[in-house]
């Protein structure tokens, strides 16, 4: 399902961010990444994303398939068939002024999504009215609408209460059955919601 070749990232001003990364995931599921700030796991998640080299001009070496398909071949029009991301801050992917215009789908379909993870009366607030963990909801619905392969949550869950992060782990426990992988990021383990496949990034790192 995803496979990590010999990444190495080299920042634009000649950093070494990651080196020789080697990982693959084969099973669907919800994996839990976790390790210290600062240490590569966005610039990871961007390179699977295809952001890094589409949009931020690193450095890259080394491949990364999601399907078979190299995202590297892929056109930026295309990745987000595949790839899905919700970023640290949310405030770079809202680009509208109510959260129903952000949720482009058919009444009944947004009804059902919104529904199932009990939001439903945020469709028609103003964005700068929501919380930060309120905006990281939508635009995480926003990817689903797209209904990538893979979905990359960057520090999602450190922002939402134990209620929602719970309804969201269920929603996305259905949602994953049907050939997909959910990638959720943390600096600390136990940030992680319970019942997630734990991947520890020193261990990407050192290759063990």
């Amino acid at each position: 399902m995803l496979n990590i070749n010999n990444l190495s990232i080299t920042s634009s001003d000649n950093e070494i961010i990651l080196k020789n990364i080697n990982y693959e995931i084969q099973d669907n599921g919800i994996y839990g990444l976790y390790g210290k700030g600062g240490t590569g796991k966005t610039t990871l998640a961007y390179s699977i994303s295809g952001i890094i080299p589409h949009y931020l001009h690193y450095i890259k070496k080394g491949e990364i398939f999601i399907n078979n398909i190299e995202v590297n071949k892929m056109e930026k029009n295309e990745l987000g068939k595949y790839i899905g991301i919700v970023f640290q801050n949310p405030d770079y992917q809202l680009f509208f002024h109510r959260v129903n215009m952000e949720l482009k789908s058919d009444k009944d379909t947004l009804k059902d999504l919104m529904n199932s993870i009990k939001i439903e009366h945020l469709l028609n607030r103003q964005i700068d009215t929501l919380s930060y963990g309120e905006k990281k909801i939508v635009i995480l619905l926003s990817n689903i609408l797209l209904s990538p392969k893979i979905l990359i949550l960057d520090e999602v869950f450190s922002s939402l209460d134990e209620y929602f992060s719970n309804l969201i782990v269920e929603f996305l426990k259905n949602w994953v059955n049907k050939k997909r992988l959910v990638i959720v990021l943390e600096n600390e383990k136990n940030k992680l919601p319970k019942g997630l496949k734990m991947i520890d990034f020193e261990e990407i790192l050192d290759g063990t």
